[in-house]
Order: C-alpha cells, then structure tokens, then sequence
C-alpha cells in the first residue's frame, strides 16, 4: 500500500496483518491494468518469433519527451508456412520510420506495412511466404514519452523560458506496455534475450535490467553506455531510469552489488531502505533455496511512480513515498509507533518486490 503522510498510528497498526500478506500488493496491480486488458491481449502467431533484440536507443531528446530507437530483430521461422505475414506489437505513439527484412544475407522486400491502431499491431506482408529459418528484421522508429497510459512517468524542470522539460523518467511496461516504448512481441508467453546500447546526456544516469559493460563520452556531453546481453525475458521485464540520481551502494551476502539509486535530496530518507534491502534479500535467498539469477540489483526511488513498485529483473523501480522513510520520524522520541508503521510497510513493499525477483 502506499504510505501515508499522516502520523499518531495506534499500536494495532503496526501489528502485521494475518491473512492480508501481500495480496494488497497484487491487487493494485491488477485494479490499474484490468480495464486495459480488452486490446491487448491479440494471440501471436507462434511459428515466427524472436531470438534477440538489439537495440540502440538514443536519449539525447528526452527533455522534449521524444526518443529514437534503432534495432535488428532475429527472428526465427519455425517452418515452411504459408502464410507471408510477419506480426508484431506496436503503439499509437511509436512512428515507425524504415523497415528491412534480410535472410542468409539477402534482402526479403517487403509488400506492404500495415497498421492496425485499435488492436496495437503492425504487419508486414511479403511477396513470398516465409521459410524455416532465422530472418533480421531491422526497424529505426521513434517514440514520444510521458504518459502513464504508454508506460512512462516523467519528472519535469523549468528551463530559463520557462518552458517545461523533462529532467527524468522511469518505465513501468507490466502488463503490455513495451509495445509503446519499441516495436516487439509484447506477449508475456514470448521471451528473448536483449543487447541495449543507449545515447544520452552525460549528466544523467541511465540504468537498465543488466549492468553497463561500457561506456564512451563525447566533447558535445554525450554519453553513450552498453548494457550485458540479458537472459531471455518477456518485453514487459525490459525496464529504464534515466536522470540526475546518486548510488547508495551496498553488497549482498554473497557480494552481489545492490544499490539504491535516490535524487540528491532524499539522501537522509533513504537510510532505512539502504540498510533493510541486502538482509532481506540474502534472508530470501537462504529461505526460497533461490539464487538470484542477475549480475546485479538495483532499486529506484522514483518520483510520481504510479504504484509502489514493479517487478523488473535487476531493476526495481519504487514511488519513493513508498519506501524513504521521513527524516523527522527517526529524529523525534515522541514518533515511535508512527515510525514503526513506516518502517513496516517499507519493509513490506521492498520483501514483496524484492521476492519476485528469486525466481
């Protein structure tokens, strides 16, 4: 649940519920995605689908709510066919600007591209059928940011003209909304493995699922940062934060980097989480008989974050009221059972979170 600004809890509100659990968690989620899911869920054909994305993405523009994507798809024909279609997902706010199909080297020109609004999907009909085998499917698009409908919340600054520009942004694409940050299979049956290399200004952070494994900057203050090639995961697991964030960086049991990535101001606030997040997480460990199966975990407090948290692997991404515990709690004697109601619900929201990650 989300936290409260108010204060004077009883005593009975700290006791942990008995059969509640995390099933309040569960329920937000799917309160906010249920009206949604009439026209999204349109079955994919399953004899055409992708091994790997890699996927070049350039933030440079974001303040202007706009990003560029580059990408080359392998997709793998399962069999002969028929059918000369090839289907994917795509959103109203992605403008699709070339497309090429290549096999075994050679260029497969497509018939025409169409796309359908109201279901969210693009196809793409050939002169030929299909044949088994893997094709390349190159895409250069771009897409437009900053609304919750499409999977991003975006924080926002005044520039001296007082034009409004936007100075970060997290992703949320649980249940079927990848779809509006790239063209993809964005089915949660579907997964594949993703290479992201991103462009960005260089006095922001930007983090995704894996760890960074390289990065150049340029004399304009550009950076640009490579990411490892994750494992195979649903498009909805594909997860980023960018913005003027600082680490707090701690090691689990086994010494796996964890780190608490917060804005500047937040820094007090933040201790709780900072030290409860590595002990619940080896507790989890040890207790599931689970390995995390990522090379690192990073969890942020966001500002404006529609729900208390999601479920991304190696990047976890929080409202920020929902797990910075207020500075004055901790400093006051006369505050302790309203901060122990905090401190519970924090370590509730960050467990739930942090659960679904050893699986």
């Amino acid at each position: 649940m989300r936290l409260q600004s108010k204060q004077n809890f009883s005593i009975m509100d700290v006791l942990p519920p008995q059969h509640e659990g995390c099933d309040k968690e569960e329920e937000l989620h799917s309160n906010q995605d249920k009206k949604k899911q009439d026209i999204l869920l349109v079955p994919m054909p399953t004899h055409t689908l992708p091994l790997h994305y890699n996927l070049h993405l350039d933030f440079t523009n974001a303040a202007n709510k706009i990003i560029r994507g580059s990408m080359t798809i392998e997709l793998e024909v399962l069999e002969n066919s028929t059918d000369n279609e090839i289907l994917f997902h795509v959103g109203p706010n992605v403008i699709i600007d070339r497309i090429r199909l290549r096999k075994e080297g050679k260029r497969v020109y497509p018939k025409t591209l169409r796309i359908e609004e109201s279901k969210m999907l693009a196809r793409i009909v050939l002169k030929e059928s299909l044949k088994n085998g893997v094709y390349l499917l190159e895409i250069d698009y771009n897409t437009t940011i900053c609304n919750e409908e499409n999977g991003t919340q975006c924080d926002y600054e005044l520039d001296p003209l007082n034009n409004s520009l936007v100075s970060a942004f997290t992703t949320k694409f649980e249940p079927t909304h990848a779809r509006s940050f790239l063209p993809c299979w964005d089915d949660p049956g579907i997964k594949a493995t993703f290479n992201i290399t991103v462009m960005h200004l260089s006095k922001y952070v930007v983090l995704s699922n894996m760890p960074p494994n390289g990065s150049k900057k340029t004399p304009e203050g550009k950076t640009t940062t490579s990411f490892e090639q994750t494992p195979p995961m649903s498009a909805y697991s594909l997860a980023f934060a960018m913005g003027q964030l600082v680490p707090l960086e701690m090691r689990t049991g086994r010494n796996l980097p964890l780190t608490l990535w917060i804005h500047p101001e937040d820094l007090l606030s933040a201790q709780f989480a900072a030290n409860f997040s590595p002990v619940v997480f080896d507790r989890l460990e040890s207790e599931l008989e689970l390995l995390y199966p990522m090379p690192k975990i990073d969890l942020v407090a966001a500002r404006n974050f529609p729900v208390d948290g999601t479920k991304n692997w190696g990047l976890i991404i929080f409202d920020k009221n929902s797990v910075l515990l207020d500075a004055k709690l901790e400093d006051s004697p006369n505050m302790t059972v309203d901060r122990l109601y905090h401190e519970y619900n924090i370590k509730k929201i960050i467990t739930s979170q942090i659960a679904h990650q050893c699986k």
